[in-house]
């Protein structure tokens, strides 16, 4: 299992990166139009207190309890490496924010499913890509793609369901 340590110091490199590539996400997300409301933005408060949460935590490291709560950490501290180093380093070809969208939709539903709501989740999903995103979404499509994700997730964990 990755220790507290290693999981902090990819936090904090996750940050140097954040702000490396801070007004170039502003361009991206806004179209160009940056709108000074708020002094922090989202991504750096949830770091922040996740940080908070792993360098405080005194329990045992290795158990399934904190297994659960460090797993949705990874993620999506891997969907925002990714996407701010394709942003940092792309110049061929631009940056697409709906990929960005369409990857934290998936991951939020993910995390919904996972934690037993599984029903917020299909809801979440189709809400988001009927209002949000203007794709058009059947109760079906959203059950399968909720369905998908959690069967992805218990493959990754190792966890494959026999019927």
């Amino acid at each position: 299992m990755i220790s507290q340590s290693n999981i902090l110091d990819k936090l904090k490199k996750l940050q140097v990166l954040i702000d490396k590539t801070d007004d170039k996400f502003g361009d991206i997300m806004l179209g160009g139009e940056i709108e000074e409301t708020d002094l922090f933005n989202i991504i750096d408060i949830e770091l922040l207190q996740e940080m908070n949460w792993i360098e405080s935590y005194e329990g045992e490291w290795d158990c399934r309890e904190v297994r659960e709560k460090i797993i949705p950490i990874m993620r999506k501290s891997n969907l925002h490496w990714k996407f701010r180093n394709k942003m940092l380093h792309s110049t061929d070809s631009p940056v697409s924010w709906d990929d960005f969208l369409f990857a934290s939709l998936d991951e939020k539903c993910r995390e919904l499913a996972l934690s037993g709501n599984k029903i917020s989740a299909i809801k979440h999903y189709r809400k988001t890509m009927n209002e949000v995103l203007g794709k058009e979404c059947s109760l079906k499509q959203a059950k399968e793609r909720i369905d998908s994700l959690v069967t992805e997730a218990d493959y990754q964990r190792g966890i494959l369901a026999t019927n």
